[in-house]
């Protein structure tokens, strides 16, 4: 910054310079006709020798314009000696000696090389006269400017004169001159000359003195100058540090979106697998229940087998007791049937026993057939039983199976969850840090407050965002350059907050730095650098950026707003009539895609603003924002707000506008980077 100080001072002074040089150079008209008519007046009062010239040479500087136009009006009408008026020019001094002239005009800047244009012009009978001249040594006629009367008055160095052998006429003298002795004033001048030089080395111990101090200053800027360069080193690792991680968390980002994907699959399958296992779990209740039916069945049959073998042993018991007894009542009918014959006793008994015995016998076979045939009723349902059991056990065995690798996807989907969870904190602590380092290239709310009352509405949509707004200040004595913008970068997010970064970063440097100050000249630069930083005529990247830009010119007496925009208009509150007004920008991006509208070119209008308007920089983030039902806030319904606030206090202004965009998205996600910049004139 202090190099392009001295620069620009260096530049001042050589412009001063030459203004002050061209301005000694020029004559007005009315000074032009003053000096013409002294000419003429000396010419005629003159005589030079003879010659063989055909006319009066009058040589005079090109530098002289309006001088050249009166000399050569008088050329016309005019003569001297009875010989015309002939005006030669010259541009340079060492011109003069070719001219063959007979009288010379130096004007004060000519005047000064004097003594040069006596040696050039020696031998001569060429009369010099001068304008102003302190070299009162060399002078022959010298016109000096009464600028009280209007007039000039003349000095007349008659040896001089007479050296060329030109005569003087009596009457030279009569309007406003006098004759100087030339001697007397080369004694004066010495004198003068000496005090001069001894105010020169005065003046040269003080550049001494000054040089010394120069070069300390020299010493402090090249300090100065390294310190920015390691500056400037440490800001560009800084960038390329920023690029590594975004590139890091770029990565990071993909890998975490495939755990995430991979998580959801897992779920979904750890979902199924549940929903599976409920299911066998019912079947092996409904299996556990019939088995449970199955072997309150069997130990039912098992009891009635238990009972039905009691009652046969019970049988066999009496079977035997009622064989004794006959055995018996077959001793004592033997005994006592001896008298009624043994023989018919014997066959009735023995009938009797049979019949008995048969019967027996017959109820005990079909008692034996009914147990058999349950009991093989009773081994079938055992067998299907077991069959049932074993199938349970195996599936019971089955469903342990899954149920342990259910356990084991499901450790591996938290430790994965955790992993993911650990990433997704390093990733949003990375975004924070960047959120804070974005937060610090927007404008210091308090250097803001002191200059403008304003107000902004900044709402990333991800933590960190692709919108920003810039402010830079210029002052110039009591006149002030104020420079505000909005920019919608492509993207949001941490891609959208590093372009962002490489925004506010080239527009400081293109109005701080390379000192373009007109609204859209700096959106052309814009342009191509961002073109050039992105690398777009190499690589495949279409990033851009869309801007809104203002420049406040504030002087102790009026206002002035100037404005430039890429595809984004700015909105001016018109206090006095409660209107508002809205201004186009060109339809060209900054960078981005190739297409017709690169062709077209940034215009900067100049806006007529009145004290307490307002002036609205926005993104298209506000009015693209959808409701419940996908319907966007639009730009219409964002200039009804803007009119129904302007003439609020700025702080009330950005609450109900806020307030405005809730009730409208009633909990709906923000789509898009929000960001609304109000001033007030």
């Amino acid at each position: 910054m202090i190099h392009n100080l001295t620069k620009h001072f260096g530049v001042l002074t050589l412009a001063l310079f030459l203004l002050v040089g061209y301005a000694q150079a020029q004559h007005t008209p009315q000074e032009a006709k003053l000096i013409v008519s002294r000419l003429y007046y000396i010419s005629t009062n003159l005589t030079w020798p003879d010659n063989a010239k055909t006319s009066f040479n009058l040589i005079v500087s090109t530098e002289d314009k309006d001088l050249v136009v009166e000399l050569s009006s008088l050329a016309r009408t005019k003569k001297i000696k009875g010989k015309p008026y002939k005006i030669l020019t010259y541009t340079g001094i060492d011109e003069i000696p070719g001219l063959n002239g007979d009288m010379i005009f130096l004007n004060k800047k000519q005047t000064k090389k004097i003594s040069q244009i006596v040696d050039l012009t020696s031998g001569s009978s060429l009369l010099i006269v001068s304008e102003n001249s302190e070299e009162k040594r060399d002078v022959m006629i010298n016109m000096i400017r009464v600028q009280t009367n209007n007039v000039y008055n003349i000095e007349v160095a008659k040896s001089n004169i007479v050296a060329r052998n030109i005569e003087i006429g009596a009457s030279l003298l009569l309007i406003g001159g006098k004759e100087i002795d030339v001697k007397e004033l080369y004694v004066e001048q010495n004198k003068i000359l000496k005090q001069e030089k001894e105010k020169v080395e005065a003046q040269r111990a003080m550049l001494a003195q000054q040089d010394s101090e120069m070069r300390e200053q020299k010493q402090k800027l090249d300090d100065l100058r390294k310190s920015i360069e390691s500056q400037r080193k440490l800001i560009e690792s800084q960038n390329s540090e920023l690029v590594q991680q975004q590139v890091s968390m770029q990565r990071q980002k993909a890998r975490l979106d495939s755990l995430m994907q991979e998580a959801i699959t897992q779920q979904t399958i750890v979902n199924q697998k549940q929903i599976e296992i409920a299911e066998k779990e019912k079947q092996v209740a409904l299996q556990q229940e019939k088995v449970d039916s199955y072997n309150a069945i069997l130990d039912k049959l098992r009891t009635e087998v238990e009972e039905h073998q009691q009652k046969i042993a019970s049988q066999k018991n009496d079977l035997t007791t009622k064989t004794a007894t006959i055995e018996s009542q077959k001793y004592i009918i033997y005994i006592v049937g001896a008298f009624l014959g043994v023989f018919v006793g014997l066959v009735f008994m023995a009938l009797w026993a049979y019949n008995t015995k048969r019967k027996a016998n017959i109820l005990l076979h079909e008692k034996n057939i009914a147990i058999s045939r349950q009991k093989e009723e009773i081994m079938q349902q055992s067998e299907e039983i077991m069959a049932q059991r074993d199938e349970l056990a195996k599936q019971n065995s089955e469903i342990h199976q899954q149920k342990e690798e259910i356990m084991s996807q499901k450790d591996e989907l938290q430790r994965q969850k955790e992993v993911v969870e650990h990433q997704n904190s390093m990733i949003t602590g990375s975004i924070r840090v960047a959120q804070t380092i974005q937060n610090a290239i927007l404008p210091s709310t308090n250097v803001m407050n002191k200059l403008f009352s304003h107000f902004s509405l900044f709402l990333p949509k991800d933590i960190v965002s692709g919108d920003f707004y810039w402010h830079t200040g210029i002052e110039e004595g009591d006149s002030r350059r104020d420079y505000i913008a909005v920019v919608d970068c492509t993207g949001h997010g941490v891609p959208g907050a590093f372009m962002s970064m490489i925004g506010s970063r080239l527009l400081n440097s293109i109005v701080n730095e390379q000192e373009i100050y007109d609204p859209a000249k700096i959106l052309d630069r814009l342009d191509k650098s961002v073109q050039k930083a992105l690398r777009q005529h190499q690589t495949e990247n279409r990033d851009g950026m869309e801007v809104c830009l203002i420049r406040i010119d504030t002087t102790p007496t009026q206002r002035s707003l100037y404005f430039s925009g890429a595809r984004r208009p700015i909105y001016l509150y018109k206090s006095e009539t409660k209107e508002l007004l809205k201004y186009v920008g060109s339809a060209r991006g900054i960078a981005g895609p190739r297409i017709k509208s690169k062709l077209l070119e940034f215009e900067t209008s100049l806006i007529d603003v009145k004290p307490n308007d307002v002036v609205y920089l926005t993104t298209d983030g506000y009015k693209d924002q959808n409701d419940m039902e996908r319907k966007r806030l639009g730009s219409q319904a964002i200039m009804r707000a803007f009119q129904s606030i302007g003439h609020m206090p700025m702080e009330t202004q950005c609450l109900k506008i806020q307030h405005m965009l809730e009730e409208h998205m009633n909990g709906v996600e923000q789509r898009d980077d929000i960001t609304i910049f109000g001033v007030r004139i």
